[in-house]
This record gives C-alpha cells, sequence and structure tokens, in this order.
C-alpha cells in the first residue's frame, strides 16, 4: 500500500492533493501519519482506521462517535 506525504502548508494543502491524484498511477491515495504526530495514539489509530482501502473495514459513524467520546475523555 502506497501514501502520501502531505504539505502543512494550509494554503497548498488542497492544490497540493489535487496533483497528487492525477500523479498517482495505483489509484491508491491515503496520507500518511507517523508517532510523530502531535496527536493521541488513539486518534491516530482512528485517522488510520477511516482510511482503510477497504470501505467494509472502516468505521461507522457510531463507532466513530464513540472512539471519539473516549478520546476526549482521555485527552481532557
Amino acid at each position: 500500500m502506497h501514501y502520501v506525504q502531505f504539505s502543512q502548508n494550509t494554503t497548498h494543502f488542497f492544490p497540493e492533493i489535487v496533483k497528487q491524484l492525477i500523479e498517482r498511477r495505483d489509484g491508491v491515495f491515503r496520507p500518511t501519519s507517523s508517532p510523530e504526530t502531535e496527536c493521541p495514539f488513539e486518534l491516530r489509530m482512528l485517522m488510520e482506521q477511516c482510511w482503510c482501502e477497504d470501505p467494509d473495514l472502516r468505521p461507522n459513524f457510531s463507532i466513530i462517535d464513540h472512539k471519539f467520546r473516549k478520546i476526549r475523555a482521555y485527552v481532557k
């Protein structure tokens, strides 16, 4: 599976996404995350689950809501 690293510069964020979509030959387009990302581990894992290539493996809204509530309680 291939991932695309996005720029942190929000001014160029959307044009960069379009450019990456045009340049991708294999049709796979997912952002990356890393342990250095400044967010809780659980949130990073939830994001990666939502980016799953197989839509059937992505969490539904009820699961996302439940996980967000747990993450928010943990972060406070």
